[in-house]
């Protein structure tokens, strides 16, 4: 009946990066200089302190090619493996959006077992 004075989740639009998908980036690339993590259309984050935790990630594309999806999909599946990695609370699942035209794909990701990652549709 009444909304809460603060939103509990916090959308961010606009191709924002996640900054333990830029440090993760950085383990593969050490000598690189200027690396970034992936852009990612939208993240929903919840704030702890001064701390932004994500929660979920997704990816919007007006056209359906073949290639955009499978190159959206691979996007989201390494972003939610970092928001996995990232939390300290286990387990822990991540949430992952896939919109293209009219089509909406929900998933999560969660950690099975060490080094083994689960994605749920």
């Amino acid at each position: 009946m009444f909304p809460p004075r603060k939103s509990l989740v916090r959308i961010k639009t606009g191709e924002s990066i996640f900054s333990t998908s830029t440090a993760s980036k950085k383990g593969f690339y050490p000598d690189a200089k200027d690396i970034k993590g992936f852009k990612i259309d939208i993240r929903f984050v919840v704030d702890v302190g001064r701390k932004e935790i994500d929660v979920a990630v997704a990816e919007v594309a007006k056209n359906d090619s073949k290639d955009k999806t499978i190159s959206d999909q691979e996007k989201l599946l390494r972003e939610g493996k970092d928001i996995v990695d990232a939390e300290i609370i286990k387990p822990c699942h991540a949430y992952l959006l896939q919109i293209t035209c009219s089509d909406c794909i929900v998933s999560s990701i969660l950690l099975g077992s060490n080094g083994l990652y689960v994605v749920l549709y």
